[in-house]
C-alpha cells in the first residue's frame, strides 16, 4: 500500500463571509481586516505612494504658486 499525504484544504479568499475572512486573520496592526485587504495596503503604502490618485493629490495651482511666492 501507498501511504497518501493528506492534503490541506486551501481556503477560499473570495466568496465567502467577510466576517470569516477576517475572523482567520492575523491582527498586526489592531485593526480587524481580511488579509487580501491588508496586503493590497500594505503594497500600496509601500510602492504606491508617490502616484498621484491614490492617497496624493495634487494641489491647485494657484494656490501653491500664491504658497511658493509668500515664503520669506
Amino acid at each position: 500500500k501507498q501511504w497518501k499525504e493528506k492534503k490541506k484544504k486551501k481556503k477560499p479568499v473570495f466568496g465567502i463571509p467577510l466576517s470569516d475572512a477576517v475572523d482567520r486573520t492575523m491582527m498586526y496592526d489592531g485593526i480587524r481586516l481580511p488579509a487580501v485587504f491588508r496586503e493590497c495596503i500594505d503594497y500600496v503604502e509601500k510602492y504606491g505612494m508617490k502616484c498621484e490618485g491614490i492617497y496624493r493629490v495634487s494641489g491647485i495651482r494657484s494656490i501653491t504658486r500664491w504658497l511658493k511666492l509668500s515664503k520669506p
